[in-house]
């Protein structure tokens, strides 16, 4: 009859804890956004033939390609940290009129406005509350059907964000054992020397960090504290021991 060794108070705090940690790891999952994007762009500030229209993403995915730990500064991004999140394409449409007529479209500060909807994070549908966002923009520049033609989109960006926030952030959840925030370009713009040039696509960013340690990380630390010390306990005791036995 075999009987099991006593373990040492160390070897069995450790072994609570490493429980206990991959718990902890268990609990945060690979985040996959569910997002869906519209836009509606003003007439304001616009003079000639509409020629700007928007081509929206419907269910599309994004996955965070890598994450970062727990207060990680996000602004700027570390490298290699966070995916593109393709917000659509502003699309230039010439306007149906007879080959060879002669057109020009001006946009002066054209205001546009970017909803962006979180359908769900990892199938959860409540993950985001709210799950819809508007950004405002506004277009700028001149179109024409053989002279040079230009057109900026400029972002009405979010201000004064902490430095824990991407730039550009417009929604933040948690979910999975993350925090996760999407984020939105600056400006963008395309040009062509003769005619009409094509769409802006818009692309944004996705980024996962940790989220706030779970209080069974403290648990673990705090074994692990206790491990040590007593380690060093009976480290204290056997030098005792070998001196009084001197």
């Amino acid at each position: 009859m075999h009987h099991a060794l006593p373990q040492s108070p160390k070897r069995v705090l450790l072994s609570i804890a490493a429980v206990l940690l991959a718990g902890t790891a268990a609990q945060a999952d690979a985040i996959n956004v569910n997002y869906s994007t519209a836009m509606y762009i003003s007439n304001i500030g616009q003079s000639g033939p509409a020629v700007a229209g928007y081509w929206g993403v419907t269910g599309a995915t994004a996955s965070p390609e890598a994450t970062t730990g727990f207060g990680t500064v996000l602004n700027p991004l570390p490298s290699g940290v966070g995916s593109v999140l393709p917000l659509g394409e502003i699309a230039i449409t010439p306007p149906g009129l007879s080959a060879g007529t002669q057109w020009s479209t001006t946009y002066n500060d054209t205001p546009f406005y970017l909803t962006v909807t979180v359908n769900s994070v990892n199938g959860d549908m409540q993950a985001a509350n709210p799950s819809s966002y508007v950004v405002e923009g506004f277009l700028n520049g001149t179109l024409s059907a053989t002279g040079p033609s230009s057109l900026t989109a400029t972002f009405v960006r979010p201000d004064n964000l902490s430095s824990s926030f991407p730039a550009g952030t417009i929604a933040s959840f948690s979910s999975g054992g993350f925090d996760t925030f999407l984020s939105i370009p600056s400006t963008m713009t395309i040009s062509s020397p003769d005619g009409v040039p094509g769409g802006i696509s818009l692309a944004g960013g996705v980024v996962s960090e940790f989220a706030t340690p779970e209080p069974s990380s403290w648990v673990v630390a705090g074994l692990l504290s206790l491990a040590q010390l007593g380690a060093l306990r009976m480290r204290n005791r056997t030098r005792r021991r070998i001196r009084l036995a001197a």
